[in-house]
């Protein structure tokens, strides 16, 4: 089983080993502002797994959603009751 590097003692016994990635983690959980607010994102976890579905797909069919845009907006033909058609 590993062990924490922070919790492991050197081989001195009178010093720790440096900090991990995780002791700085843990460190910035006991900010009250930090924990509120992964309070607010927990609360809403739903809402954003719903946000990144739509923002998946919307990449995901991007190359099709931009031939579509440049479709509608390139000109149409004006055309006349005559039958002649101009490009505007």
């Amino acid at each position: 089983m590993a062990t924490h590097a922070a919790l492991a003692v050197s081989s001195e016994g009178d010093e720790l080993i440096e900090d991990s990635p995780g002791d700085e983690l843990i460190q910035r959980l006991y900010d009250p502002q930090v924990a509120a607010s992964l309070g607010v994102i927990l609360d809403h976890a739903d809402l954003l797994a719903t946000v990144i579905q739509g923002l998946d797909g919307m990449l995901r069919r991007a190359d099709v959603i931009s031939d579509t845009s440049g479709f509608s907006t390139r000109p149409r033909p004006s055309c006349t009751r005559r039958g002649s058609c101009s490009r505007s």
